[in-house]
């Protein structure tokens, strides 16, 4: 005669021995993914500090570069004082006049300058206190200086289309 199979509800040793296995791989998972999770958050924060620190970093070379570049240039006037009225106070400089090879090269020399401040003030505008304040500048230089503007007229190929712009809102200033 044949046995009926045990219909009884309580699970065997065996079954409860794999949920107990199971559960163990399981809580392992969980902690190593939460492990994981941290990993990812703590390395989220680094990056973030870095790119903070970066950022103070590029903000001080760029300042740096900017600053140097227009020191040299009152060195200029330091060295040539007699220049100072050809870009600073609306004085107009005649072809055959002497000083007038040495006033188109500085003027040559603000334009480069200038050229390079506009071109770091459009890409790192975050990096500057106030960011007009350097379009200013170079727009008071242009209205004061005929040299800087007959010579930026003549060579205005060398340039690009952002320093165009600030000489084109330049007006000379009056006497």
């Amino acid at each position: 005669m044949a046995t009926a199979p045990s219909t009884s509800t309580a699970p065997s040793r065996e079954q409860l021995q794999y949920w107990r296995t199971d559960l163990r791989y399981k809580v392992i998972q969980l902690w190593v993914s939460g492990c994981g999770f941290a990993v990812v958050i703590i390395s989220l924060w680094f990056n973030a500090y870095q790119v903070s620190i970066n950022s103070k970093a590029l903000r001080a070379n760029v300042g740096h570069s900017v600053a140097s570049l227009v020191t040299d240039m009152d060195k200029i006037f330091i060295s040539n004082p007699e220049l100072i009225p050809y870009f600073y106070s609306g004085e107009s400089i005649n072809v055959e006049d002497k000083q007038y090879q040495r006033a188109q090269q500085v003027a040559i020399m603000f334009l480069d300058v200038f050229d390079i401040v506009v071109t770091q003030n459009k890409h790192f505008t975050d990096q500057w206190e106030k960011p007009s304040a350097w379009n200013q500048w170079m727009i008071d230089v242009f209205s004061s200086s005929p040299i800087l503007r007959d010579t930026f007229d003549e060579y205005q190929d060398w340039y690009g289309d952002n320093l165009k712009a600030i000489r084109m809102s330049a007006r000379p200033k009056k006497k």
